[in-house]
């Protein structure tokens, strides 16, 4: 029965992952190629991840597994919403932001990127993982502390994950408002898929620790993976926005 709910849970959120970014790219006019890359790129941070990882493992090593596993989706609602509020309130500023100069922006931000992983033997984002792990006293507060914990740590994590997300607000400063709040629920949807992906498998700690060590194990290659893949939108944004 567990089982069968967890399977319909997540057939649900992925099923309106798919609708809204259907109809985002559709009847938004938002391309597909540059909205929904940025929302990767956001999603994959390890710095982002490894603090997820770090909090949902004492979320469920303090639970029962059901519990652990409720308590952990929870967790990842509170990152999504304040990353999406995060987001809202930024949208008001990217009105004033002209569309080719964030093109420019993800070009500069993607090359930094890149040649800091190149030039850098080894990285890593100690203030994020050290953030979470100061919190970790406060997990047996229950739901309402794991979705507060969520929520401050969405905010708190900002720094290491925010690159993609201004370019993306200049994506939508033209859509009404309506419209811009169905955009920001898509790209943050994606932005939480793999934290939903942790949670499901929060429950084994075993599990969870090794997805952590991996991470940090190619947290280098994947940040040159990111660089590339902001340059190559930037270019594409100032393909499509050129002044």
């Amino acid at each position: 029965m567990y089982r069968a709910r967890v399977a319909i849970l997540y057939s649900a959120l992925l099923s309106l992952i798919l609708a809204l970014s259907a109809y985002t790219s559709l009847f938004l006019g938002l391309d597909p190629k540059t909205w929904i890359p940025l929302a990767l790129t956001d999603s994959i941070n390890p710095c982002e991840i490894v603090t997820q990882v770090t909090i949902g493992v004492s979320v469920a090593i303090a639970s029962t597994v059901t519990t652990g596993f409720v308590t952990a989706i929870i967790y990842a609602f509170g990152v999504v919403t304040s990353y999406y509020l995060l987001g809202l309130g930024l949208s008001f500023i990217a009105v004033y932001i002209p569309t080719w100069l964030a093109g420019s922006v993800a070009i500069v931000y993607g090359g930094y990127v890149l040649l800091k992983s190149l030039l850098v033997e080894e990285e890593s984002c100690p203030s994020c993982v050290e953030r979470g792990k100061s919190k970790l006293h406060y997990l047996n507060l229950g739901y309402i502390g794991a979705y507060a914990i969520g929520f401050l740590i969405g905010l708190t994590v900002s720094p290491c994950t925010i690159g993609p997300y201004p370019i993306f607000l200049t994506l939508i400063k033209e859509l009404s408002m309506m419209n811009k709040l169905i955009a920001l629920l898509s790209y943050n949807l994606i932005f939480g898929a793999p934290l939903f992906l942790v949670s499901f498998a929060i429950s084994v700690a075993e599990l969870s620790q090794k997805t952590q060590l991996a991470i940090l194990r190619n947290y280098r290659k994947i940040r040159i993976a990111s660089g590339i893949l902001m340059m190559g939108i930037g270019i594409y944004i100032l393909y499509l926005y050129h002044p």
